[in-house]
């Protein structure tokens, strides 16, 4: 059953990737996780080309719960990076220097 939700899944980002977003990556959360995780890799790696035709899904994978935690649990990239501290941390080592 998995293998076949798999195949179900990767045809429906592959051939209708506006789609993706409305109906393949909302379920993320009920796959196994080893196949969310496929899902998720193949989305990533397609992602300029999902951007090309679905300006708002880097928006939405934002919010997504879908990168593994120490913990066991999923959270949305949001939850795990400011790009605030990233700069800050940019600007003291480049003072620092």
């Amino acid at each position: 059953m998995q293998v076949r939700r798999l195949c179900f899944t990767m045809l429906i980002c592959y051939t209708v990737h506006v789609r993706c977003r409305q109906h393949v990556l909302p379920q993320l959360a009920s796959l196994d996780i080893a196949l969310a995780d496929e899902v998720m890799l193949r989305v990533v790696a397609r992602l300029p080309l999902l951007a090309a035709q679905d300006a708002g899904i880097t928006d939405f994978l934002r919010t997504l719960p879908f990168v593994p935690t120490a913990a066991g649990t999923r959270k949305a990239p949001s939850e795990l990076h400011d790009p605030r501290y990233a700069t800050r941390a940019a600007l003291r080592s480049i003072s620092a220097a």
